[in-house]
């Protein structure tokens, strides 16, 4: 009954219902009966192999729509660079996926400047481009396109839309191009959830930001005018600022002066300099770090978030927590810090000048290949940290406690340790140089291998 009623709605295609009149007459169970039901569901609501060429179609508007705009963008960016004589060629990166250049050869798309001779088309999925041809026409086109296409049998014979669908989805899959269409979009189901959930979206928050900063540019102030005549740069008040990103926003909440502004730019110049051209997507993993807000970081976190390849420079980070992320690869310049700790981050190949630290410690933080110069560290605790491979240079410790945290392979130059004591950390194959250890107890803390070349003391304590 429900079969019937199905078969008696208007929008169910003729072959659909003698597919399943024939399904039926084959049916002696009521179990392959309701199979041919299911089948007559899902006919009522659409066509596999035309839902595939829709995806695969949409998947190609949607990347000539964005590789279009990038393009413009491009464009206007070299417009600029050129009007300012500026030494930079900005060229955008050919991005076009070989595999979506295989997709159009499956569905037949004809390139530029071909000739065909004697070369006619059958049954083609998508229509052809215009090219110069003899004695080849397009016969049997599944589009409005070239000679006797199925469109225009279907509309002779007065075939209604869901009657053309139905027989174009049914020889599709006879001719094998259903096929084809599976194995298209499954090579092509990586590309197109990236083009669907992260390149559109952020082709159209940039759409949205162009339109913003044209409203925006009528906005600007007298003062704002002058700035940007003379400077070609001006900075945006709160309101613009809520107008371009939202109230949400993570800009201009601390009210900054204009010099204050002045040294964030300033800042971010000399964040630019710093970074590898060839490294330049992974030279910072640190999130906070990336937006440089001033040269003074408040409250550091930073858990599970390894990172290479990083320069710090003219830095002050007051209170910073680093958890499960081990560094490599990494350098610090004029960078002062105050309550930092690292638990379980592990580092190595690091370099550290002029850059004192207050009130540290490391809990489980090896470090290896390691070098500080005119680096002090005092009021320090490391547990569970040994060092080997590390170079100490005008580097005091004042204050330094080592718990289970042994030294081997280092060398240590004008860096006294004072009042420092060590519990379970041995020292092994190591070089003193004018570094004496002054008022610092060891329990359980051979030495061995050990060279000192000490003026004042050789060992105290």
């Amino acid at each position: 009954t429900k079969a019937k009623t199905i078969m008696d709605e208007n929008k169910l295609p003729m072959i659909e219902k003698l597919m399943y009149s024939r399904c039926a007459s084959d049916a002696k169970t009521p179990v392959k009966l309701a199979k041919c039901v299911v089948e007559l569901f899902l006919a009522r609501t659409k066509y596999k192999n035309l839902e595939k060429l829709r995806r695969i179609q949409e998947y190609i508007h949607l990347n000539q729509k964005c590789t279009k705009y990038m393009e413009f963008l491009n464009e206007q960016n070299q417009n600029f660079i050129e009007n300012e004589n500026l030494p930079i060629d900005m060229k955008m990166k050919n991005t076009f996926d070989p595999q979506l250049e295989q997709v159009m050869k499956i569905i037949n798309s004809v390139m530029d400047e071909k000739f065909s001779l004697l070369s006619p088309q059958i049954m083609p999925v998508l229509p052809t481009k215009k090219h110069p041809n003899l004695l080849s026409p397009t016969i049997l086109s599944f589009n409005k396109d070239g000679f006797v296409s199925l469109p225009d049998i279907f509309h002779s014979v007065n075939a209604g839309k869901d009657e053309q669908n139905a027989w174009m989805d049914l020889l599709m899959y006879i001719t094998g191009t259903g096929r084809k269409l599976d194995k298209v979009l499954k090579d092509l189901k990586p590309q197109i959830e990236q083009m669907k959930n992260k390149i559109l979206p952020a082709i159209i928050k940039m759409e949205e930001m162009e339109r913003k900063m044209k409203i925006l540019k009528q906005t600007l102030s007298e003062n704002q005018q002058l700035k940007m005549n003379k400077n070609g740069y001006a900075f945006l008040e709160l309101d613009q600022m809520e107008f371009i990103h939202g109230k949400n926003h993570n800009y201009g909440k601390n009210d900054l002066a204009e010099y204050e502004h002045e040294v964030k730019l300033e800042d971010y110049i000399k964040f630019l300099s710093t970074l590898n051209e060839k490294n330049e997507t992974n030279v910072l993993r640190r999130s906070k770090r990336q937006e440089l807000k001033s040269n003074y970081e408040w409250m550091q976190w930073h858990a599970l978030k390894p990172w290479a390849f990083v320069n710090r420079l003219n830095e002050t980070v007051i209170f910073e927590a680093i958890i499960l992320s081990p560094h490599a690869f990494f350098n610090e310049f004029l960078v002062l810090e105050v309550n930092t700790h690292d638990i379980l981050a592990p580092r190595a190949f690091k370099i550290t000048t002029l850059s004192p630290a207050f009130l540290m410690s490391r809990i489980l933080s090896p470090l290896a290949f390691g070098t500080e110069v005119l680096s002090p560290r005092v009021l320090a605790a490391l547990i569970l940290s040994p060092m080997t491979l590390y170079t100490e240079i005008i580097s005091p410790q004042v204050l330094e406690v080592h718990v289970g945290s042994p030294d081997a392979l280092h060398v240590q130059v004008l860096s006294p340790n004072i009042l420092g004591p060590r519990v379970f950390s041995p020292d092994a194959l190591g070089v003193l140089i004018l570094s004496p250890n002054v008022l610092s107890p060891r329990w359980i803390s051979e030495e061995r291998g050990l060279v000192e070349v000490c003026t004042v003391f050789t060992k105290c304590i």
